[in-house]
């Protein structure tokens, strides 16, 4: 017979996980599901599905300053679109490794009338997450305004080094079932991506817990 305390037992690496998947979940208010999951029907739904959004002014063109992605760090001379192309690139392969659908907006969102298109288009079809990627300095009320009008979608909002300062990240901070990351780790997006992932496995996971003497 199997000894209780060895079925019970947690290496470091286990327990940890468990942690942070607790942490994540109590942040992002998944929670608060659980007064309704004995009367819930357990969904049919396969994975998860989380949209990818980049926020930046579309052109780079030196000569016109007004409309080229800024960023303080290392400033001007930044390749804007291969910072792009890498976090896609992390993205991807912690998607696959995962087993979420993701959807990346190729087309940056650089404009008030692109950021309000894409919220419409959000309270149609809205995903199982949101993954917002701020790469311009200057257009935190861009990223405040997706953050602050997506609904009820768990989101990310990624700011790599360079793309902000502490106070721009204060309104995306005080939203619910939201979490703002700002780290100069390249590789960050996959675990943002892992959080919202376990937001919607805690969420259409059903648990039975059986106590007996």
């Amino acid at each position: 017979m199997l000894n209780p305390a060895v079925a019970f037992m947690l290496n470091r690496r286990s327990f940890l996980a468990s942690a942070g998947a607790f942490a994540v979940g109590t942040k992002m208010g998944v929670l608060d599901f659980a007064s309704s999951l004995p009367a819930a029907e357990p969904t049919s739904a396969k994975k998860p599905v989380v949209h990818v959004v980049f926020v930046r002014p579309k052109t780079s063109d030196p000569e016109r300053p007004g409309e080229r992605p800024v960023i303080s760090w290392p400033g001007y001379q930044f390749d804007i679109k291969a910072g792009e192309a890498l976090h896609k690139k992390v993205l991807t392969e912690a998607a696959q490794k995962l087993g979420v659908e993701i959807v990346i907006r190729n087309e940056p969102l650089g404009s008030d009338d692109a950021v309000n298109a894409y919220l419409v288009q959000l309270k149609k079809s809205p995903p199982d997450g949101l993954f917002i990627v701020a790469l311009e300095l200057f257009r935190w009320g861009w990223v405040n305004r997706l953050a602050q009008n997506r609904g009820e979608i768990p989101t990310i909002v990624y700011s790599p080094m360079g793309s902000s300062f502490t106070e721009m990240l204060k309104p995306a901070r005080a939203l619910p079932k939201t979490f703002v990351g700002a780290t100069q780790d390249i590789h960050w997006p996959a675990f943002g991506l892992r959080m919202l992932n376990t937001v919607w496995r805690m969420k259409n996971t059903r648990l039975c817990i059986v106590q007996g003497d």
